[in-house]
C-alpha cells in the first residue's frame, strides 16, 4: 500500500467504486480482509494500517445471522489493520409503530427479513454497540455510495495530512486556558490515588513522564523533582504515598 493512495479490493463487490473516486486518489489490489485500506500517521510518527469494511444493511443483518461477521471478518480485520472503520451503507430506519427495521427500496419503506425473520433496533444497536466497545471498530453509517465514497476520501485526508498529535478538534477552548480531553495512564491513575489533591496537571506530567508504576516506585524524591511542576515537598508526598 502507499501511503498517498486507497488501495480497494480487486474482487466484485468493492471494485466498482473505483470509478467514484478521483483520480489517482485510488488503485485496485487484493486486500484478504476489508474492502478498502491506506496507509496514514500513527502516534509517536509510526505508520498504520488503517481498513475500512463496507456493508449494506442487509449484508450486515446477515453476517450477523450467520456468524460471518463476528466468527471471521472481524478477527481477520483485527489482525490486519491499527485501526478499522466498519460503514454501514443504504437508507435504513426504525419504523416508529411497530419497531421493526426498514429499508427504502423503490420508492417506499419496506420491512427488512430474512427469510421469515425480522430485525428490531435492540437486534442492530446492541450488536454494533458491542463491536465497537469491544473491538475498537468504528461504525458510520452512509446513506449511498456517493455518501461512503466521500467518507473514505475524507478519513485518507485526515490520516495522512498531518501528524496524529497534530489533531486538536477535541480540544475544547475555554477561558482563560484549553481543557483537554485526556484518559488517565495507569501511573496518572496511580498518583491522583495516593496524593491526594495533587490536581490533574500535575498528575498527569508525572503520567507522561514515567512510563509505568514500576519505574515510579523506583525513583527517589530528587529524581520526581525532575518532572515539571514537582516540588521537594510534593516530591516527598509521593514517594511516601508508594510505601
Amino acid at each position: 500500500m502507499k501511503m498517498e493512495q486507497i488501495t480497494i479490493d480487486n474482487r466484485t463487490g468493492s471494485k466498482e467504486l473505483l470509478p467514484h473516486f478521483p483520480g489517482g486518489t485510488a488503485e485496485l489490489g487484493y486486500l484478504e480482509y476489508a474492502d478498502f485500506a491506506f496507509l496514514g500517521n500513527g502516534e509517536n510518527d509510526e505508520v498504520v494500517k488503517v481498513g475500512i469494511e463496507r456493508k449494506t444493511i442487509t449484508d450486515m443483518l446477515n453476517s450477523m445471522v450467520t456468524g460471518r461477521f463476528s466468527g471471521h471478518q472481524l478477527i481477520g480485520l483485527t489482525k490486519s489493520f491499527n485501526t478499522v472503520y466498519l460503514v454501514i451503507e443504504g437508507l435504513w430506519r426504525v419504523n416508529e409503530k411497530t419497531e421493526l427495521l426498514e429499508q427504502h427500496k423503490r420508492g417506499s419503506w419496506r420491512t427488512i427479513k430474512l427469510g421469515i425473520r425480522t430485525f428490531g433496533s435492540l437486534d442492530i444497536w446492541c450488536y454494533l454497540n458491542t463491536i465497537s466497545l469491544k473491538t475498537n471498530i468504528i461504525v458510520v453509517k452512509t446513506s449511498n455510495t456517493f455518501e461512503t465514497v466521500r467518507f473514505i476520501l475524507a478519513l485518507h485526508h485526515w490520516w495522512i495530512h498531518k501528524k496524529f498529535d497534530d489533531h486538536i478538534s477535541h480540544l475544547q477552548p475555554q477561558r482563560p486556558k484549553f481543557v483537554r480531553f485526556h484518559k488517565p495512564c495507569r501511573v496518572h491513575s496511580v498518583v491522583e490515588a495516593i496524593v491526594p489533591g495533587i490536581g490533574f496537571k500535575k498528575a498527569l506530567e508525572v503520567g507522561r513522564n514515567v512510563n509505568t508504576v514500576e519505574d515510579l516506585v523506583n525513583r527517589g524524591i530528587k529524581e520526581l523533582q525532575e518532572i515539571k511542576g514537582i516540588g521537594k515537598v510534593l516530591a516527598g508526598r509521593i514517594y511516601d504515598g508508594l510505601r
